[in-house]
């Protein structure tokens, strides 16, 4: 831990002798966050009130439609980008209830070794969740732009 960067670093490297004699090792160095901005954390709960907003308006037009509200594509990708906004949230409580284990952790003693393995795959899920989020919300993005000929254009060579 860093404390004038903000930052956890969890480095794992890992050593393997297989039966034949060789040595098959890897590496991976992950950085955390301690603390989130108040700006970002601002932003996240503006986004979750959005999400909320939206995913209660697609559930209305699946009451009111019933089958034929399946029948768009576009619906698929509404759904996944609420299924996938809620896994954020889901994810990044999660991350900071670990975050806030280990912190008190070391805080108790300051000598205490933390095992940040499964603060590491959470954030690394947490980022994964995130990218589908913004892929889809690109995708969404053009679909609106597209009327526009330069995007058209550049949605064709696409």
């Amino acid at each position: 831990y860093n404390p004038n960067v903000n930052l956890f670093a969890y480095i794992q490297v890992l050593f393997e002798i297989l039966p034949t004699g060789t040595l098959l090792n890897s590496a991976s160095i992950s950085t955390i966050l301690l603390y989130e901005d108040k700006i970002l954390i601002i932003c996240q709960i503006i986004y979750f009130i959005v999400i909320l907003i939206f995913a209660i308006k697609e559930i209305k037009d699946l009451i009111k439609k019933r089958i034929a509200y399946f029948k768009q594509i576009r619906i698929y990708f509404e759904w996944i980008l609420i299924i996938f906004s809620f896994a954020v949230f889901i994810t990044f409580a999660y991350k900071e209830f670990l975050l806030y284990q280990i912190t008190q952790k070391l805080k108790e003693s300051n000598k205490s070794i933390s095992n940040l393995q499964e603060l590491s795959y959470t954030n690394d899920l947490l980022i994964i969740f995130i990218a589908i989020c913004v892929f889809i919300g690109t995708l969404k993005f053009l679909r609106i732009i597209r009327f526009n000929t330069n995007i058209k254009y550049l949605m064709l060579t696409l």
